[in-house]
């Protein structure tokens, strides 16, 4: 226990050292605009800290974690989940509890904030499985459930970009691999083209109006081929095996991103059409 308190010592004062840094590199990828809403995500975090190495499944829990959450509140969450989900890095929102490795490794440090960032956009659930065929879920709020491996596969491109960030502000990281880059040959067009709409979307929250722009039944294509492909590759890893995607399955998904590249473009031109009319009619009266 002695060696679990001093590698926490150890981690919180490496976090609280990098924190001004770290919320500045979000802030350079967000957009100066975004600095209030993320200095807020980025504060006042509830952290359990984890030894990120394998344990006993007998073992307890206890001694392997660590955090400044009160003991009773502690025994309190703890019981609310699996002890599995203590022992990964995660952001688990209805707890509002960071999830994060001792050993400091900061590409999970930062990809498990974006998550609280991007919170509000979350999605614990599969989409619908019905003969085969995947369908997205709503919300009570309206918002569309975001397909949960979309999620990890984007939300893993912008830790990237934002790990780049804070090499620039004088903080070198090594990037630790993920399972989610193996599906970045099917999600880097979307990213690359989307980019700076995903931002706002991750910002905002308001992914039915992102959906909208891109085309609903192009976004649900997308989706489901990411869903399956997420799927397959997770059960590939667990057995040991190398994830391959294939130039195929890349051709299907990129011919997609350009349908709604095309569909985003014609609702920008309609967009502008509408605001020409509206204008001339005003003059006119």
């Amino acid at each position: 226990m002695e060696l679990l308190y001093r590698s926490f010592v150890n981690a919180t004062s490496q976090l609280n050292a990098d924190s001004d840094l770290i919320k500045q590199a979000f802030i350079n990828f967000y957009g100066d605009h975004n600095k209030s809403y993320i200095e807020e995500k980025l504060s006042n975090l509830r952290i359990v800290w984890y030894e990120d190495k394998e344990i006993d499944e007998v073992d307890d829990i206890k001694n392997h974690i660590v955090s400044s959450i009160p003991a009773e509140e502690m025994k309190e969450l703890l019981s609310k989940r699996s002890k599995s989900a203590f022992l990964k890095s995660a952001y688990i929102d209805e707890l509002d509890l960071l999830v994060l490795p001792l050993s400091y490794d900061l590409t999970h440090i930062i990809h498990e904030f974006n998550h609280r960032v991007s919170s509000h956009i979350l999605s614990y659930k599969p989409l619908i499985l019905t003969d085969g065929i995947s369908y997205i879920q709503e919300r009570n709020v309206g918002l569309m459930i975001y397909d949960e491996f979309l999620n990890e596969a984007i939300n893993q491109n912008m830790t990237l970009d934002i790990l780049d960030e804070l090499n620039n502000l004088g903080i070198k990281t090594k990037v630790t691999s993920s399972w989610q880059e193996h599906l970045f040959p099917l999600v880097n067009l979307f990213y690359d083209t989307f980019k700076d709409l995903l931002k706002e979307t991750f910002i905002s929250g308001d992914l039915s109006g992102f959906v909208s722009l891109v085309g609903e039944d192009n976004y649900n294509d997308f989706s489901q081929i990411i869903y399956l492909k997420g799927n397959k590759i997770r059960r590939q890893l667990r057995n040991g095996n190398i994830p391959e995607i294939s130039q195929e399955s890349i051709d299907v998904a990129e011919d997609i991103v350009h349908k709604m590249q095309l569909h985003y473009e014609a609702m920008n031109n309609n967009e502008r059409k509408k605001i020409s009319k509206d204008q001339n009619s005003s003059i006119l009266f």
